[in-house]
Order: C-alpha cells, then structure tokens, then sequence
C-alpha cells in the first residue's frame, strides 16, 4: 500500500511491536526504535528506520522530516478532562511556571490587571517540578492576591488551591464537613490549608462566575485547536 504520508527523522515511541511491509509478524515484546513510519488513510500502515520506510514512498506521498520531535503513533487517551480544561483557558496557565515563586507573581500580575474582588483562577501547576517542591496554600495565595478571591488547579484538574476570599465566598471553614468523595485539608487546629482534593473544589467552582454559552463555545473551539495541534484527536 502506497503512504500519503511518511514522518521521518523522528523520536518515535513504540511501546508494541514495529511494523515494517517485510515483517509480516509481532516481535516478541519491548520498545523497538524507530525513527519513520508512515500514513495511508487514516491508519499507521509502517514503522521503522528512515530508508526503509522512505523507500515506500510513491509520487503522490507527502513526506515530512521531523527534525528528531516526538510522535507517539496511535496514542489514545481516555481520561482527559477536557471541559474543565477548556472552560478555564482564558485563565493563568502554569504550565511553564519554573518555580514557587514563578506561581505567585503570575497571580499578582492577574489581580493587578484585573483589579479588587474579581476572580482570578488558574491552571497547569504541577508543586513536583518546582525546585520547592512545595505545595500552595491558601495564606501563599492571600500573600499573592490579598483583594481577590483565588482558585488555582493543579495539572491533573483532581486537586485546587483556593485563598482565603474564595473559601469564604464558598462557604468553607473549621465546620465544613468534606463532600462526598471530596477532600477539604485542613492544618493542625482544623481549618481549611485551602487545598481541595478530588470532588471539593467543585464546592468553589459553585460560586465562580459562569461562562455564557458564546464564551464556552469559544473556549472549546480554541481548546480542540490546541489539542489538534498536539496530536490529540478530541
């Protein structure tokens, strides 16, 4: 089968057997490299090194050096939690913050664009890359944006960091009970760090401004460029 595409000079990760038009079998298990691999339709007919899978190409097939970026071929991803990610991306990204205090001054620059009492809220912060390796709470936040309520997510959209302001717009305090399957921390005398796990920051998500439909749609009309953009097929 001729290719109409063929990515080359790639950093392919092929966690299963590598499939070449001579091999016609499934390896015995392992990462086998792979620096090509090529495209007829909408399926991976062939991967394996540049001269092998360059050599199928015919006059029609566009092919394309990658100058050694990753492909992950076939990758799916069942669990993307791609609303809450696109409701919020207008909101602080993290996802490039270095360090602890990368994190506060993007909160402050926001409160200082946004001015007194409105919302700032925020996305991507992952404490484990940080030279800290410190978790935020709720007194980091207040530091950061006295005048605004603040909510934060971590990567993984499982865990929210909420200031002062906001878990009292909320609700929140020593008496909170947790929500079902949801986490409210809380120091050593029982108040709230400001740290919700699981299903809680859905209790701060309930007194956030919503979107009107224009703005989501908006929103996740951007958020599937983006993931188009990556390789993600949403």
């Amino acid at each position: 089968m001729t290719p109409d595409l063929i990515l080359y000079n790639a950093t392919l990760y092929t966690p299963g057997p590598v499939y070449t038009p001579e091999s016609g079998s499934v390896p015995a298990s392992g990462h086998v490299p792979a620096t090509a691999l090529a495209v007829a339709g909408r399926h991976i007919v062939a991967m394996g090194d540049d001269t092998t899978i360059l050599a199928m190409a015919g006059t029609a097939t566009h092919t394309r050096d990658l100058k050694k970026k990753l492909v992950l071929p076939g990758f799916t991803d069942t669990h993307f939690h791609f609303y809450e990610w696109a409701a919020n991306l207008n909101s602080i990204d993290f996802a490039k913050t270095l360090d602890f205090a990368g994190m506060e001054t993007a909160i402050s620059k926001k409160a200082a664009l946004l001015g007194p009492g409105k919302w700032i809220l925020g996305q991507g912060f992952n404490e484990s890359d940080w030279p800290e390796n410190r978790m935020p709470d709720r007194l980091d936040l207040d530091r950061a944006a006295p005048e605004n309520p603040v909510c934060i997510w971590r990567c993984d959209l499982h865990l929210a960091v909420a200031n002062s302001m906001a878990l009292s717009l909320a609700g929140i305090d020593s008496l909170t009970p947790n929500p079902e399957e949801g986490v409210i921390v809380r120091d050593g005398s029982g108040f709230p760090t400001g740290v919700l796990k699981e299903m809680a920051p859905n209790m701060i998500r309930a007194v956030v401004p919503e979107l009107t439909q224009a703005q989501l749609l908006e929103n996740m009309e951007k958020a599937m460029a983006l993931a188009h953009g990556m390789g993600l097929d949403i």
